[in-house]
């Protein structure tokens, strides 16, 4: 089982350029896509200033987003977070497309 975790709009990064700050967190099956346990987790940038270390303590293996890459990739690989960015879809097809990049060895960013 691994721990994802998705920003509510899909984007990691809002329109203005600041990092989304509700995340829906889930643990999925990588084999069946099967997941469960899903949670809002809200982060608050006052108290924990650095998103990548936050969805660590989260126990975040992996996020699903739909924007595209920007400079501070490096620190969620950093910490262990790898990335996959599809296109904007609901929660149960975009598990379904990281399970089926998995099981190809497609495009994920790895940690």
């Amino acid at each position: 089982m691994v721990t994802l975790a998705t920003p509510y709009y899909g984007s990691m990064i809002r329109p203005q350029g600041r990092p989304e700050h509700i995340y829906i967190k889930l643990v999925a099956n990588p084999i069946t896509g099967e997941f469960n346990q899903t949670e809002v987790c809200v982060w608050d940038q006052k108290k924990r200033p650095d998103l990548p270390s936050w969805l660590s303590t989260q126990g975040v293996e992996a996020l699903l987003c739909n924007d595209s890459p920007f400079d501070e990739e490096h620190h969620f690989s950093a910490v262990g977070i790898s990335i996959f960015r599809e296109k904007l879809e609901g929660l149960q097809e975009m598990v379904s497309d990281w399970t089926n990049q998995l099981k190809t060895g497609g495009d994920v960013l790895a940690a």
